[in-house]
């Protein structure tokens, strides 16, 4: 879990005056909330108990974080309102406590609407007798608007980052398609003048179709630097109706396209044709996942996004979301976390440019983009 510390204190931090409690207690071997009148307000909250007894302790004065009345939380498992790997988490810590650590981490909280909250969990043993632990106490802070901050900062970091980036990348290849039509230019002057199947003809037709081969990768560096284009409402069903026929001849006949979309799916603001090559690019890294044929499923449906549903918690909303699925081979944990990098490729002959650029176009227009793919 990110910003997670370990370290040996007696206890954990007193709540402060802006914050109230929310106590948790072992029972049964799992934590379980209880509640007495806790003073102040805000959304942090301490909960624990002793070991052996039925839970007890103050919940937050603000109602919102748990999304519950403060009755219905007397012997709720805490457990039930993390994630999978935050109940992991909070077992660790809470057997550590045992031991008389304490530990902090940075989880998910699902409500019982369905309200997701970024909370920080503050474990620590409770005191006995001689000094022993004997119980355990956590500390359930609400920092959804501090993950969003944090994710909004890394986000405009990112996308300055591409900014100048595309702004460099668009320079050169500017400056290298120039270069390259000369070369083009004068290699076709020599295989014209030059006999049909001499050396010098061979020599000047490899020439011209290497130069070919780099404008093309000169022209993608372009689109990838390219940006600041007409911004219009898109249609997304109609979207991908257009693009059907070229999806289908940029997979080949080995590969089976279906693409379907809600009957309410919204319309969208963007600019079409770099979303239409976004698209494509994804399609064609599709493709090379499927050497020896398979299945490409695009879906487009409508969603919303609560904060802290994506990896990226600045991302909420309403959108419409495209889902692109191949049955390919998939990608390893190394490969996966640098599929969006510039120039990152594991194909001897690619440019590692169609995942990126497809990447750029979607935050560029203010979307998100997720990987979820294992080896098979």
């Amino acid at each position: 879990m990110p910003d997670r510390r370990r370290q040996r204190l007696p206890g954990v931090p007193r709540a402060g005056p802006d914050h109230a409690g929310l106590r948790v207690q072992r029972r049964g071997g799992r934590p379980r909330l209880g509640h007495r009148r806790g003073t102040g307000a805000g959304s942090q909250g301490r909960a624990g108990g002793r070991a052996g007894t039925r839970l007890r302790g103050a919940v937050p004065a603000d109602p919102h974080l748990l999304g519950l009345r403060r009755e219905k939380l007397l012997g709720a498992p805490l457990h039930g309102f993390l994630d999978r790997s935050g109940q992991t988490e909070l077992s660790r810590w809470l057997a550590e406590c045992r031991d008389g650590r304490c530990g902090v981490f940075e989880t998910r909280l699902v409500r019982p609407d369905g309200a997701v909250r970024w909370v920080q969990v503050s474990a620590g043993p409770l005191p006995g007798e001689h000094g022993q632990p004997d119980g355990s106490l956590c500390m359930v802070t609400d920092v959804t608007d501090r993950i969003q901050a944090r994710g909004l900062k890394r986000q405009l970091d990112h996308l300055r980052r591409l900014d100048s980036l595309g702004q460099l990348i668009g320079g050169i290849a500017h400056d290298f398609n120039n270069l390259l039509t000369v070369v083009a230019g004068s290699a076709e002057v020599i295989a014209g003048e030059a006999v049909p199947d001499s050396t010098e003809h061979r020599l000047a037709t490899e020439i011209v179709d290497a130069a070919v081969r780099g404008r093309a990768l000169a022209h993608q560096l372009l689109a990838f630097g390219r940006g600041g284009g007409r911004v219009v409402t898109v249609s997304v069903t109609d979207l991908l109706d257009d693009i059907k026929q070229l999806l289908s001849r940029t997979l080949g006949e080995h590969i089976q396209l279906n693409i379907s979309a809600d009957a309410d799916v919204a319309a969208v603001r963007a600019e079409r044709g770099p979303l239409e090559q976004a698209l494509v690019n994804l399609a064609a890294n599709a493709r090379d996942a499927m050497p020896r044929g398979g299945v490409l499923t695009i879906q487009a449906t409508n969603v919303d996004i609560e904060p802290g549903q994506l990896d990226d918690p600045a991302t909420s909303g309403r959108f419409v979301r495209l889902v692109i699925a191949d049955t390919g081979a998939g990608m390893d944990p190394e490969t996966r976390a640098r599929a969006f990098e510039p120039f990152f490729t594991t194909k001897p002959t690619a440019a590692g440019l169609g995942l990126a650029t497809a990447a750029s176009i979607v935050r560029g227009g203010g979307g998100y983009i997720q990987l979820d793919s294992e080896a098979r």
